[in-house]
């Protein structure tokens, strides 16, 4: 995905944290951001703890910089 330069410090941050919770964590954070989804018009990051939360491994990511946008890669185990 094709994204802004100013996104990549939040997803690098996002992405470190939601791939440092332990199985109760995540699932817990995935069923409150499922919940919440239903009560706000917000998804943001459901799809991300989504495919964290089925993963059988941390999420894998990548940026590469170009002139004003990044390219960023996620892989999903």
């Amino acid at each position: 995905n094709l994204i802004n330069a100013d996104k990549e410090i939040f997803l690098i941050d996002y992405l470190t944290e939601i791939n440092s919770l332990d199985d109760l964590s995540i699932e817990t954070r995935y069923k409150s951001a499922i919940a919440g989804s239903f009560d706000s018009r917000d998804k943001n990051g459901i799809g991300l703890i989504s495919m964290r939360y089925h993963s059988q491994e941390p999420l894998k990511f990548s940026f590469q910089k170009s002139d004003q946008k990044v390219l960023f890669s996620l892989e999903m185990c």
